[in-house]
């Protein structure tokens, strides 16, 4: 299910191009899932996305390793 509604998300809202911020959140993504998949979640299908929707900061994380990153202009300002 989670699957399903992450790819929605990915469809409804625009993923980010910067690539400061993907290069980032992959880094530290990359850590999180080493750390994390060898005893807790060894056979999940890690994905990290960072989507530019105006006036929302936020983060969450879905079951199955997929990770989201809402981020806004203001934050580059």
């Amino acid at each position: 299910m989670s699957i399903a509604m992450f790819r929605d998300m990915k469809s409804h809202y625009k993923p980010s191009r910067d690539r400061e911020l993907n290069a980032q959140l992959k880094r530290v993504g990359e850590r999180l899932q080493s750390a994390i998949s060898i005893w807790d979640m060894p056979d999940a299908d890690w994905e990290f996305v960072v989507f530019d929707v105006p006036n929302q900061i936020n983060a969450f994380a879905m079951a199955g390793g997929k990770v989201g990153v809402f981020t806004s202009d203001f934050l580059r300002s």
